[in-house]
């Protein structure tokens, strides 16, 4: 997504490793607050691309992986067969 012009980035939360997608300032400038798109139950934050790429002419628009899906993972939990275990949030 990164050739769309949707950034790849990450971020540290207690326990995990966060990634989403930045489109950047977008139109709408600095004055526009930014839309946070969250992807649903069994997808990922890629799966909203094609609206996010829609939006970004008016607004910065930040797509999120959830914890446990795709590149967002659980630092505090060992891996279990060679994948990432989910991590939460709560009482962070």
């Amino acid at each position: 997504l990164n050739a769309l012009g949707l950034e790849s980035r990450f971020g540290d939360a207690p326990g995990c490793r966060l990634h989403w997608y930045d489109s950047g300032a977008g139109g709408g400038g600095a004055s526009a607050p930014p839309l946070l798109l969250i992807h649903g139950m069994f997808t990922t934050g890629a799966s909203l691309a094609p609206l996010a790429l829609l939006l970004r002419s008016s607004r910065r628009v930040l797509v999120v992986d959830l914890p446990g899906m795709d590149y967002s993972y659980s630092t505090s939990r060992p891996a279990r067969y060679g994948r990432a275990r989910p991590c939460s949030l709560e009482g962070s």
